[in-house]
């Protein structure tokens, strides 16, 4: 892969979908993971520092501190202004008439940080119109494959910039954009629960994931997972009556 065309290609996507959508700024969830990290350099690059805003979600407690450190280092260093708004109080805020499970607990968390990225891209927005803010998201096109993903939650944004990109695809960008390697490094984890990790959740490295995907050799569990998370993909359906 050439990654500077490909860094170019992106960059200049970037710039012509904001210019159309006549929006200025870009509101971007960071982890501390490299997703996050790829998808805000390449919106710089397009948009200006000034242009970018970082919103750090951490659930205090269970996001290890290493994380936070590490989005919060990688803002500061690209000198984009961020925000610290962690999602503790929000989980509390909610109350069930009947107990959720824990894939439902997961998905709201998700969802909780949704609401966090459009009420600021809301407010970063002039009631003028003069300034307008777009969320942006940070997945990327492994995970959009194996519907690893929340619907309205983490998949929910104006504008995906690595979606086209396989995870392997990423940290090689990565390495172009000289992002840190503490994030380059880490273990990819969404921090939903304790001891959480992609590959685990997915039950396959991404290495091996990947090699399957880009080929499109698929064995029968991927091949049935893709298929089964196609409605992650897909605008809701909608039942025609004219």
């Amino acid at each position: 892969m050439d990654t500077e065309k490909i860094i170019a290609k992106i960059v200049k996507e970037i710039k012509a979908f904001f210019k159309k959508n006549k929006a200025d700024k870009a509101i971007i969830g960071i982890s501390g993971g490299v997703d996050s990290a790829v998808t805000c350099k390449l919106c710089i690059l397009a948009l200006g520092k000034e242009n970018v805003i970082g919103i750090l979600m951490p659930e205090i407690g269970l996001t290890k501190q290493e994380n936070i450190n590490d989005a919060r280092e990688f803002c500061e260093k690209e000198e984009i202004k961020y925000l610290l708004q962690p999602i503790n109080k929000m989980l509390i805020g909610y109350q069930f008439n009947v107990p959720i499970n824990k894939l439902a607990y997961m998905n709201l968390k998700a969802r909780i940080r949704a609401n966090i990225l459009y009420s600021y891209a809301n407010t970063f927005s002039e009631a003028s119109h003069a300034f307008v803010a777009l969320v942006v998201g940070t997945g990327n096109k492994t995970e959009s494959m194996m519907g690893y993903g929340t619907k309205y939650g983490d998949l929910a944004c104006d504008l995906f910039v690595i979606g086209d990109l396989f995870k392997k695809e990423v940290y090689e960008i990565a390495t172009n954009l000289n992002i840190s390697e503490n994030i380059i490094k880490k273990i990819p984890t969404a921090e939903l629960y304790e001891g959480q990790t992609d590959e685990k959740e997915m039950g396959i490295t991404y290495k091996n994931l990947d090699k399957q995907l880009m080929s499109g050799k698929l064995s029968k569990k991927i091949k049935e997972r893709v298929l089964a998370n196609e409605h992650k993909r897909k605008y809701p359906y909608v039942i025609k009556v004219h």
